[in-house]
Formats: C-alpha cells, structure tokens, sequence
C-alpha cells in the first residue's frame, strides 16, 4: 500500500490489505490517542422503512472516536507527520490551525498530550461559541476572525501568525496530504467491516480530506464504486456554483480545498440546511444516531440516492462525523414544529 494508514505505522498496523489484523483491544490505553478509529458501523433499518426504500444504508459513527469527531484521525496524523519530519516538537514549537470547531477540538487534546501550545483562529459566529468556550477550556488560545469573512478570513489570519510568531507551525488542513492519509484507514475498517461489499459511498465536503482518503482506499479495490460529495445548496462550489452563506457547519468552506482529489468524485448532491436539520432529527428518533448538522447532510443525500430505483438492492455508505451536542447553538437545535413532531412520532 502506498500510504501508513494514516498513522497504524506506529501500531505496526503497516500491512496489506489481506493480511491487515482486526485491531487488538486495548485493555488498558496509555493515553485516549490510541483509542482513535475501529468505530463502528451500523444499519439504518428503520430510517430506510420510514421513507419506503430498498437501498440498505449503513453509517459509521465517527463521533465515537475519544475526542468527539473524525478530525481525530486528522489531528493526529499531521502532529505525527511534523513531528517525524522534525518540524515540530513541543518544547520550540507553537501549532497554528483555522477551523470551524471539531478539527480544532481534536488538535487540542492532541497538543494537550503532548505539550503542545496550540493557536486557532474560528469565523465569529454565534453558532461557533461552545467550540470556543470548549477550546479555551482545553488550554487552546482562540483568535476570532470576520464572520463575513467565514473560514477563507481564519485561514489567511492562520498564516499571518505562522509568519508573525518564532516557532509557529501550522497543520493546514486545507492542503496537508496527511489529512486524507488519515482516512485511509477509515476506508480500511469500512472495507474490512463490509467485507467489500459497498456500492456507493457519500460524504460530505469540508477539508475534503474525508473524501479523498476513503474514496481513493475504496475505489483503488473497488472500482465501480459510486463516490458521492455533499455540499451545502447555497455553497456548491464543487459542484461550479458560486460561494454563499450556509449553516451546515463542517461543509462548504466557500472554495475548492486542495487536497480535494476532484477525479474521484461521481456525483455532488446538494441539501439545503433545512433538509439537514430535519434528516438528523429523524435519525436520532428512528435509529438514536444522534449526529450534528452534517450527519444530517450526509443523510439527507444517503436517501436522495436510495431512493433512485437503480439502487434497490445496493449498499451505501455513509459516515456520522461529529455529536449533534456539538452544534447546541446551531439551528439544529431551534424550536421544533409541532405539527412536524406529530407527523414524525
């Protein structure tokens, strides 16, 4: 294989995809680090009767790792890449990262093991508070930037630091190879749980690391496979539309990422934030999956593509990237409509 699985090298987890082992549980974990990935995958049965399909629909509930999201995979993988690269280390070395909540959550564990001093800079935006309260509780300094600006503002303040500070570093999501390196073993456990039997993969666009790791593992042994990309309906950048103002918080940064590999993807599926909100509320009251705004996204095109007749029959994946307690001061925990809670319970 042609990458580490971001970061099973030093678990000695480096194989072939046939001779890779189930992981080895760990009894006692020397620190939550090692928790990270082997989560697990689980049918939606009842979200698929609801809407009347014959598409199987299976999600993997990524906000099971130890740190509450995917971008624990991330987090690690990039501080573990600096620091085999000798660019960091934590006695000389300041990590610099824009976010919008859960990739900075991550690193800031991260850097708290380590003893790392860690710099973020987020969009001000009311919905973005808990991160913020959050992250200065895990000892990150947070610097706001422009709403107006969204993450495009955050990032180019991220590398106003980087040049401003001695021993600043930044992990660049955007365009950090080893953001979609880290989910090839994402990829890995979603093939190995399926035991290749997967047609159709759909996941939603933020870093675009997510989808280019998984993507790229599952298309090198599946080829047939249809990848399917999620972007915000008023920030459908990938799919050529113009940036706009959105509320699914983790998707549609406004630009096309660089790490984004654009051959793999067969489709973009667009859901406007409403769609989201709902589609999450019906899964935590049908099947308890209790994910943020783009597990509701990533959902809401799940059904959109089982619903197509070829599909019957046909497996689809799709992944929960974040906790729905994440998002408490998002819309999708506005008052709920009572003649929509009547038609849905």
């Amino acid at each position: 294989m042609d990458s580490d699985l971001g970061g099973w090298r030093s678990m000695d987890r480096n194989r072939t995809m046939d001779n890779m082992p189930s992981a080895v549980p760990v009894a006692i974990a020397e620190d939550a680090t090692q928790l990270i990935g082997e989560t697990p995958l689980v049918r939606l049965d009842r979200l698929a009767r609801e809407v009347r399909l014959e598409a199987e629909i299976l999600i993997k509930l990524e906000y099971l790792n130890p740190f509450g999201s995917l971008k624990d995979r991330v987090a690690r993988r990039m501080v573990d890449a600096l620091e085999a690269a000798g660019r960091a280390a934590p006695e000389r070395t300041v990590l610099v990262e824009a976010t919008t909540g859960s990739l900075g959550i991550s690193l800031a564990h991260v850097a708290a093991r380590r003893g790392y001093r860690l710099v973020l800079t987020m969009p001000d935006l009311p919905s973005l508070a808990p991160a913020v309260k959050l992250l200065g509780h895990l000892g990150a300094r947070v610097e706001l930037t422009p709403a107006a600006e969204g993450i495009r503002g955050s990032i180019i303040r991220a590398r106003e630091i980087v040049r401003a500070v001695p021993g600043a570093v930044t992990t660049d999501q955007f365009a950090n190879p080893f953001n979609p390196a880290a989910h090839e073993a994402t990829a890995y456990e979603i093939w190995r749980d399926c035991a290749g039997a997967i047609d159709c993969l759909i996941i939603g666009i933020g870093s675009g690391g997510t989808l280019t790791g998984c993507a790229r593992f599952l298309k090198r042994h599946r080829p047939e496979l249809q990848v399917i990309g999620v972007e915000p309906s008023t920030c459908a950048v990938v799919a050529g539309e113009a940036p706009g103002r959105h509320g699914i918080i983790g998707l549609g940064p406004g630009f096309v990422p660089q790490i984004l590999d654009l051959s793999l993807i067969d489709e973009i599926v667009k859901v406007p934030d409403t769609l989201a909100v709902e589609v999450a509320r019906l899964a935590v009251r049908l099947e308890n999956i209790a994910g943020g705004l783009s597990t509701g996204a990533n959902l809401a095109a799940a059904l959109t593509i089982a619903a197509r007749p070829e599909m019957q029959g046909r497996r689809i994946v799709t992944l929960a990237p974040s906790p729905a307690e994440r998002y408490g001061a998002s819309m999708l925990f506005d008052p709920i409509d009572e003649a929509d809670l009547g038609r849905r319970t």
